[in-house]
This record gives structure tokens, C-alpha cells and sequence, in this order.
């Protein structure tokens, strides 16, 4: 973190993207670090400057309301999440935007889930879904199986376990298809347990 706090000092005025660059660093070492606070200043900084890209924005969007979802601090968590979600919503429907949104979506219907308020999680993970319609490559396929996965625990906690499994056995064979045998894994320990 001193290393990259000194380079970001010698940029003082300078490029922008490189700072924007640095300051997101030193936020993700600060989350891995447990210094959330001290992250979400960082991040804070990174969206006040001037960078081309939008892509960008969304990001620090969602992993600032990532440290609030960790912090069990749900509302903040859902603030940060939906201007993301707004600010997605203003710059079209690229496959790369579908992706980010579905992540999105699929980060505030965690949250709804964890709060036990399962009507907009499932609203969410159905919006997930919807954006990842037709997308392909193992980062679509990934987000598909997780967002079946957690279509599984809310109907577990709704005391629906047919449809647990159904989406748990969804869920599987998406991690099966990228080879993610710790996500498999999971799923199978998931299956044991309810039968």
C-alpha cells in the first residue's frame, strides 16, 4: 500500500487513468487487508476523476457496494449497487454491458437474499438471468450457474426443495461445463445435504 500511496503522490496532477489505476489497487488491497473503510475512500477517489471509460464506473460501483454487503451494512450495499445499475442503464446494451449488469443484478439479489427478502431476490436473479440471455464464454457461463445456484438457496429457505434441487442440478451442470470443480463440489455437497 506505501508503494503504491508514493507513486500515486509523484502522479499528483497527472494522468489520470494511471491514477484511477493505482487508486483501485490500493482499494483492493485494503478489501483483502480488511481496511473496508479505507478501501471505500479509495474507490470514492477513483470515481471522482475524469476517465474515459464507463465500464470502469459501474466496477467501483459494485465493489463498494460489495464492502457493504461484507460489512452487513445492506442498505449502503443496495445504494451503491443501483447506481451502478442506473449508470449501466444510460450507456446501451453491448454483450459486455449485459454481463456487467448481470452481475449487478445477481450482487443486489445476494444481498436481497441475505436479508431474507426473497421476492426481490428472486426478482433480481430473474433480471440476471434475462441479461445473460444468449451470452457466451466462461465468465456468462459462470455468472449463469451462480445465479442458479442462488435461485436454490431461496427456494431452500422457502422450504421449496424440488425447486431446490432443479436449480442446484442447473447450477452443476454450468460449473460442469467450465470445469470449476470447487463450484461442483459445492453443489453436490448442497444436493447430500438435502436428501
Amino acid at each position: 500500500i506505501g508503494f503504491y500511496k508514493s507513486v500515486l503522490n509523484l502522479l499528483e496532477g497527472k494522468d489520470p487513468t494511471l491514477k484511477y489505476d493505482i487508486l483501485i489497487k490500493i482499494a483492493q488491497v485494503e478489501v483483502l487487508s480488511g481496511y473496508f473503510d479505507d478501501a471505500v475512500e479509495h474507490y470514492n477517489h477513483a470515481l471522482k476523476l475524469k476517465i474515459v471509460s464507463s465500464k470502469p464506473t459501474i466496477e467501483v460501483y459494485k465493489y463498494i457496494g460489495d464492502i457493504y454487503r461484507i460489512k452487513a451494512e445492506y442498505a449502503k450495499a443496495l445504494l451503491f449497487y443501483n447506481r451502478g445499475y442506473e449508470f449501466l442503464n444510460k450507456i446501451g446494451k453491448a454483450e459486455q454491458t449485459r454481463l456487467t449488469k448481470a452481475s449487478l443484478c445477481a450482487a443486489m439479489a445476494f444481498t436481497y437474499q441475505v436479508m431474507a427478502d426473497y421476492k426481490n431476490a428472486n426478482k433480481f436473479n430473474t433480471y440476471a438471468l434475462q441479461s445473460l440471455r444468449g451470452l457466451k464464454g466462461k465468465r456468462a457461463i459462470e455468472e449463469q450457474g451462480n445465479v442458479f445456484y442462488n435461485i436454490g438457496v431461496v427456494n431452500f429457505y422457502k422450504g421449496d426443495f424440488e425447486a431446490t434441487v432443479s436449480n442446484f442440478e442447473k447450477a452443476y451442470k454450468y460449473f460442469k461445463k467450465i470445469g470449476d470443480w470447487q463450484k461442483q463440489g459445492k453443489i453436490l455437497n448442497g444436493l447430500a445435504y438435502i436428501y
